[in-house]
């Protein structure tokens, strides 16, 4: 029962990090806070890696020792994709509300073909209409604008499909990565790669973005701590339940993050959504179920 509870509170802490991003985003860029909460998860998990490593009784499901440097050199290659993913995701709150980007950049579509070409899953029927049921969502969670004589769908959009493309793939993919170092270790590589991807993106955004006093005013500093707490909360709750929970149970759980991201987005934010923005979430949550019902 105990793994259960865990599982729950990592779709809590997942999903409310999904909508903090917005009130974080305040006064300090989206780039500006990916990097600082990165260095503090980062760090974190970098203490457990040196901690536990000197641990006999470790089993290699959280620090694998016999990882080669080809694997390493993969897995990091790897994480910088995965990275691009949460560039994206933060881009398309720039133009569309939590309850239509969280939904679009967790569509399963990407996910499944690297699953079926890369690791040779069989592909099921039940994808053909999942796929289907996603599209009909994808279109109609959309908001279009006249130009012209042709509609132009809103941005915020293309951002999110990019987000479940890169981490669709890259996520389907860490399967490998997780089996040849553990937990730790990739995750503190994965937040490492996201720091690194963070400097780029500021360095090209905004150069004189570390001149600014402002980024560590104690308000933006709590923001920091806040983010990193919900993303490694997230991180040990999920670790701690999926030794111990059926994985069918975890995807169930994957789905209830995505519910409890587009809820905290209405209530915290006020969002409104149109009837068929609202039947467009529908499809894609229906569309995210019936692969997760089905992964097993």
């Amino acid at each position: 029962m105990i793994a259960y509870l865990f599982g729950l509170l990592s779709t809590f802490a997942f999903g409310i990090s999904n909508t903090y991003w917005k009130k974080a985003s305040a006064q300090v860029s989206f780039p500006g806070l990916v990097f600082f909460r990165g260095i503090i998860a980062c760090s974190c998990f970098g203490i457990a890696w040196i901690y536990f490593r000197s641990s006999n009784k470790l089993p290699d499901s959280l620090i694998n020792e016999h990882a080669t440097f080809n694997q390493y050199g993969l897995t990091i290659l790897l994480c910088l994709i995965c990275s691009l993913g949460l560039v994206f995701y933060l881009k398309s709150l720039d133009y569309s509300p939590v309850s239509i980007s969280v939904p679009l950049s967790s569509i399963n579509i990407f996910g499944i073909l690297a699953a079926v070409i890369i690791l040779k899953e069989h592909f099921k029927p039940i994808y053909f209409f999942s796929f289907g049921i996603g599209i009909i969502g994808v279109l109609l969670s959309q908001s279009y604008t006249m130009v012209g004589k042709k509609y132009v769908w809103n941005k915020g959009g293309n951002y999110s499909i990019l987000a479940a493309l890169f981490w669709g793939s890259s996520y389907t993919l860490f399967k490998y990565s997780s089996q040849w170092m553990g937990a730790i270790p990739l995750a503190f590589i994965l937040e490492g790669s996201v720091v690194f991807t963070a400097l780029i993106w500021l360095r090209l955004s905004d150069p004189d973005f570390f001149q600014m006093k402002y980024i560590f005013s104690s308000g933006n500093i709590k923001h920091y701590f806040i983010l990193a707490l919900f993303l490694l909360c997230g991180t040990l709750f999920f670790n701690l339940a999926v030794q111990n929970i059926p994985l069918l149970v975890i995807n169930i759980f994957g789905f209830f993050t995505l519910f409890v991201s587009i809820s905290t987005g209405i209530i915290f934010y006020k969002e409104r959504l149109s009837v068929k923005q609202g039947l467009g979430v529908c499809c894609l949550l229906i569309s995210i179920l019936i692969v997760q019902l089905y992964t097993n």
